[in-house]
This record gives C-alpha cells, sequence and structure tokens, in this order.
C-alpha cells in the first residue's frame, strides 16, 4: 500500500492541514509538538479507526483543538486519505463524532467514485 495524500479537517492540533506523499520514503520531522505524532495518529484511526479506552481513547485525544477555522467555519473532526493498493486507487472520507454511532466513513474508487465494499 502506498499512501499519496493526507487532508485532514480536523485532528487534534491539525486544522485544514493537507500532505502530499512521494512513492519511496517520506521523511517527517519537525521540532517536538510540532504534530508529527498526531499525524500518524490520523493515518491510523483513517486505516482502522478511532480506538483505545481511558487515556488512550483516541476520539477524545484527538478531538479537534479549534472549534472554528480560520473563516470563521465549524471544524470537522476527520479527514480524507488517498492510498494505491494492489494497482487500484482509493479514497477515504471519514468524519468521526462524539460517538461510534455517530461517525461516517466511505472508501470508494478514486477514479469512479463507486463505492468499495470491504468484506
Amino acid at each position: 500500500m502506498f499512501i499519496k495524500s493526507v487532508k485532514i479537517y480536523g485532528f487534534g492540533k491539525h486544522i485544514n492541514r493537507e500532505f502530499e506523499l512521494k512513492n519511496g520514503l517520506n521523511v517527517i520531522y519537525g521540532d517536538n509538538e510540532a504534530g508529527k505524532s498526531t499525524l500518524l495518529a490520523f493515518i491510523r484511526a483513517m486505516l482502522y479507526g478511532l480506538t483505545g479506552r481511558g487515556e488512550d481513547n483516541y476520539r477524545k485525544k484527538y478531538m479537534p483543538w479549534e472549534k472554528l477555522d480560520g473563516d470563521g467555519k465549524a471544524v470537522k473532526f476527520g479527514g480524507e486519505l488517498v492510498f494505491e493498493s494492489g494497482g487500484l486507487l482509493y479514497h477515504e472520507v471519514c468524519v468521526w463524532g462524539a460517538s461510534k454511532r455517530e461517525d461516517i466513513c466511505s472508501l470508494c474508487d478514486f477514479y469512479s467514485g463507486r463505492p468499495v465494499r470491504v468484506e
């Protein structure tokens, strides 16, 4: 699998951030508290869902820090991921709610926009 791009609506300190990744090795670096681990936690949440309980509860830990973006619009908790797997390109969108039953996630073929059934 190759992750091509990450778009974060709101996840922890990241609000309206986009990351393009290149084929091969990508190095993520920055100062302490810059959001490197938060970016990796976002990718993990997109691929495996929000997990954990207590202190490790991703839903509570990574709720967007800011409630409004720079334009005064409400920040959604979630984002998008574009990735290639098995020669096919996929687009995943997740917007998480206060509980699992409020989550809205979709996985589609990148080019056709048709939903992909995950079994």
